[in-house]
């Protein structure tokens, strides 16, 4: 009796652990913004969720799609793997789609350019404090990830030793479950 008690609880495990990476690879995913380049949209410590289904469904691990739903629209919070190191996340907001021309401001100077097609311009919420593609150039369509859409969570401070947990007396109450728009 033990014993096929013990065999349900590893089922149910396993079972458990398969539906959880296929939520988290297909569907949502969690991240924490480190910086102020997306103020005041998001801030520093703002745990958020990405939806992954809205731009399509990829093979776990890669960037190959294999069920492609829609593109990033004008004004979306989107994640993406950076464009100067792919192993990194970035946020930032959508302003230019393919084949528009955008025109900027870059420490002073104007410039305007076209967006390359299959690519999005990018920039951050706090124009003067972000590294976007004003710097490093439009993002191609395979480097995005997801859209942000909800802060479940936000502190002004993490726990020591352990920065992706918020420290529970530092919690900014006004932000749970604050739309992302």
């Amino acid at each position: 009796m033990a014993r096929n008690t013990l065999q349900k609880i590893k089922v149910l495990f396993l079972v458990f652990v398969v539906l959880y990476l296929v939520v988290r690879w297909v569907v949502v995913e969690p991240f924490i913004i480190p910086s102020t380049s997306m103020v005041p949209t998001l801030l520093v410590n703002d745990h958020i969720l990405v939806n992954k289904f809205i731009y399509g469904i990829r093979l776990p691990f890669t960037k190959i799609k294999i069920i492609p739903t829609s593109d990033p629209q004008k004004g979306d919070v989107a994640v993406f793997h950076s464009v100067a190191n792919p192993g990194i996340y970035m946020v930032k907001r959508v302003l230019g789609l393919p084949g528009e021309k955008i025109s900027y401001l870059k420490e002073g100077q104007s410039y305007e350019e076209v967006v390359p097609e299959n690519s999005y311009f990018m920039m951050g919420d706090n124009r003067d404090h972000s590294q976007d593609s004003r710097y490093w150039g439009a993002v191609p369509r395979n480097h995005f990830v997801g859209k942000a859409v909800l802060v479940w969570l936000s502190c002004t401070d993490t726990l020591k030793n352990m920065d992706f947990i918020c420290d529970s007396k530092k919690i900014r109450w006004d932000r749970l479950l604050h739309r992302i728009e």
